[in-house]
Parts: structure tokens; sequence; C-alpha cells
């Protein structure tokens, strides 16, 4: 959550985010907690770093995006203890973002840091400074806002690394986004939307306790915020108090009957209560409300095929699959549904792709042999 007062300038400590295509796309740094205060310029010295602890990747391309009049360069630290500079540009223009793409792909061996450091100028001394007098200016997603980061689009170069990459960008994803969460809600204590949004993360994180006070704040500010019921209503039910889960679920629901997300979570506490025909009903609407709800899609299977009504929980599977193919638990599930209809063939076609999405899964390699017995017969 970047925060910048007038007239100072502070390094960018940003999250890694991306996707995976052919490649992977990382970003390596963003500013979520870059405040910069007013009437001072100085260098960005908290520069971010990064551990490749587990492959070794190619880098194909990076682009970025930082502040008018300031500086950025991304070395990378090899395991030998030399280092190599990437990129390096001083005096950045607005006007410059773009892709920046080598020749030649730059081999980074496993055990290589990577670093990024931004300086950013918010006085009246820059002259490319878009506010005359400087105004304090945050992390957001406006170009009066600053949004400074550094892409990496990497290969790696044994595909069993990139289970691991991914792990790894996750995690550090998400404590990227904590940090910036908690700055927010500290910097706006006031705001229900800020505590409601931390406490998401904390409970992304395990970290239920932590969650709940930020959750009962939010509802103390805003007694009518419909997520931050339904959230505290995940956060008890991972608690196991139930009957305030149910309640909290239920007034979500009163309070925004049409949310998709309101009714999943109090989809969640029904099941957890054993009212699965309540249950049932709630991942229904869900799904109707919105259907790229994978999760609706998934829980309403679950439900549903313990009921014998297979051919209704293999749509909602194969739903669930056509919104985010590479779910091993919807293809593992999936495979089994298959299997109870005796259609072989397709179950073990389901198992073999569980597995390849998660090949230390022990479940699914059991399954897999289970099914290729069965074609034997």
């Amino acid at each position: 959550m970047l925060d910048m007062p007038l007239g100072s300038s502070r390094a960018v400590v940003g999250s890694m985010q991306g996707f995976l295509r052919l490649t992977v796309i990382w970003i390596v740094s963003r500013g979520l907690m870059l405040d910069m205060p007013v009437g001072s310029s100085r260098a960005a010295v908290g520069s971010m770093q990064d551990e490749f602890g587990h492959v070794g990747v190619e880098r194909e391309r990076s682009g970025r995006r930082g502040g008018d009049g300031g500086d950025s360069s991304r070395r990378d630290r090899l395991p030998d203890g030399s280092v190599k500079r990437l990129i390096a540009i001083r005096a950045w223009d607005f006007r410059w973002q773009d892709q920046y793409r080598y020749t030649t792909p730059v081999f980074l061996p496993k055990g290589t840091t990577l670093s990024m450091h931004f300086t950013y100028d918010n006085s009246d001394r820059n002259a490319r400074n878009p506010q005359h007098p400087p105004r304090r200016v945050k992390w957001g997603p406006q170009s009066t806002d600053e949004m400074g980061a550094l892409w990496l689009e990497i290969l790696p170069r044994h595909g069993e690394d990139i289970a691991a990459l991914m792990r790894d960008y996750s995690e550090r994803s998400l404590r990227a986004d904590i940090a910036g969460a908690e700055m927010q809600a500290t910097v706006s204590p006031g705001d229900a939307l800020a505590h409601n949004f931390l406490a998401t993360k904390y409970l992304q994180a395990g970290r239920i306790q932590d969650a709940m006070i930020h959750l009962e704040q939010a509802l103390r500010l805003k007694p009518d915020d419909a997520e931050a019921h339904s959230n505290l209503a995940s956060a008890l039910q991972l608690q196991g108090r139930l009957p305030e889960a149910v309640q909290h679920a239920r007034e979500a629901a009163r309070l925004k009957p049409d949310d998709d997300r309101v009714r999943f979570n109090l989809g969640n506490a029904m099941s957890a209560t054993g009212n699965i025909d309540d249950a049932i009903r709630e991942f229904t609407r869900a799904a109707q409300l919105n259907p790229e709800n994978a999760d609706a899609h998934f829980n309403l299977a679950m439900l549903l095929g313990p009921r014998n009504r297979i051919d209704e929980a293999i749509a909602h599977l194969r739903r669930a699959l056509e919104i985010d193919p590479r779910n091993a638990d919807v293809h593992r599930n999936l495979a089994v549904a298959l299997g109870f209809k005796g259609r072989i063939e397709e179950a073990t076609l389901e198992a073999r792709e569980a597995l390849r999405l998660q090949p230390q899964s022990v479940e699914a390699q059991r399954q897999l042999d289970l099914l290729l017995k069965a074609r034997q017969r």
C-alpha cells in the first residue's frame, strides 16, 4: 500500500504477482508500502529482494514503471557472489512505460537474489512532478497515484520447477498484501473497508484471531457491512463457533442478498452445521448469481454426489473446470464421479490430469491406480 507524504522519496517494497501461461509473468517489485511525504527528495533505501531459492530461470523480458523524475535499477546477485545489473534507468519519464526485452535471454541460476531499487522525488525541485505544490502520494490505480512496478517474464528450465515457483510466488504475494493492508488500516483507522480487507488477508494466512479483531472493529465502525459479517462468519466457523457463524452469515445475506460470495459463505455455514438442504440451496443461489463462481459449483457437486445426484455433480464439476482447468481437486473428484457412473475411460483421463497437476499427491496416484486396475477387468 504505497503512501508517499509530500516531498520525500522512499523505496518500493512490493509483492510478486503473476500468472502462468507458457512462461511465468512475475511482478518482482510493487509499491504496496510506499509512503512519500512532501518537501524532501532522497534515495529509496528499502529495496525489495526476492530469493529464487528453488529454481533456475531464464529471464526473457521485463517492463517497469516508476515515479516521474526518479531512478530505477535492478540487479541480480548470483550464487557465486557476483552482481549482474540487468536494467538501469536514470531520470525516469512516465512516457517510458513499456516492455524491455533482451536480445538474448539471461540465465539466472538457482539461488539468485533479485533486487529492485526505485527512487522517488516528491518535491518542488522535480520538474516532472505532476502536482505543484506537491501532495502526499500513495500506491493506487490512478495516474496521480504511484504504481511503480517491475515485471519479469521468466521461463523455468525444468517443467517440474513451475509448482515450486508458483508456490513461492503465492506465499510472498500474501506476505506483501498483508503488509500493505496493515499499513492502510494504520493510516486509516476509521475505515471499515480497510479493516475488513486486512482481515481477509489474515484469514488467507490462517491468522484467525487477528482477522477477528479487525472484523469486529469493521462492524463497530459500520454495523451494516455485509462483507464484514460474512467474513466474520467464516472466521467463527474456522474456530468451531458454528451458531455464531450462522448468525453472522444470515445477517450478511439479509443485508446483501444478491452477492454470490455472501451466499457462498452462508452455504458453507449451513453445510458445517449439517443443514445440507439449506447448503445446497445457498450454493445453487451463489452459482446462479455468478455462474463464474467455481467454488460454488465445486461445493455444490460435493453435496450432490453423496445424495446420488451424480449426473448433477458431474455437470457442476465440469463447469468448475471450464472456469479453472488447473484445479487438481476438481479433476480428481470428477474422476470419482465418472467412476461411479462406470465411465472408466473418462475417469482415467481426469485422474491422470489430477496427478499431472499434483504429481506429489498420494491420493491422486492411488485413485489413478484403482482406475487402471478397473480398466483391466
